[in-house]
């Protein structure tokens, strides 16, 4: 083999490896290339969530539009209001006792006793 021709051999390898380096590292090499692939994959997730919702929404509306009972159900348990003469008694638990005001009425009732 001539020097001519390993001279040929050794940049037609540098060639390649410089092209291998620029298509890997460059702006638009494969490193980006992941990179935007992994965002694409993360919007369309994005977006499928969100016509989910808007879906649930609309049905939401039409329900709303449409339906009697189901605005008696809303206005009646998420707002707390009555039908025309309808009672509604609320009760209310009492408040349980702290725990140093049960260690002080201990006390007291300790120090009385003879």
């Amino acid at each position: 083999m001539s020097i001519l021709e390993k001279f040929g051999l050794w940049m037609s390898a540098v060639v390649i490896v410089l092209m291998l380096f620029l298509i890997t590292f460059s702006q638009n090499g494969l490193l980006d290339y992941h990179r935007l692939r992994k965002k694409y994959t993360s919007l369309t997730d994005q977006i499928f969530d969100v016509e989910k919702d808007n879906k649930k929404i609309e049905e939401e509306i039409k329900r709303l539009q449409n339906d009697a009972e189901y605005i008696r159900h809303l206005a009646k348990h998420e707002h707390e209001m009555a039908e025309q003469e309808e009672l509604i008694f609320k009760t209310v638990s009492p408040a349980p006792a702290k725990a140093a005001d049960k260690k002080t009425t201990d006390h007291t009732q300790e120090s009385q006793t003879p």
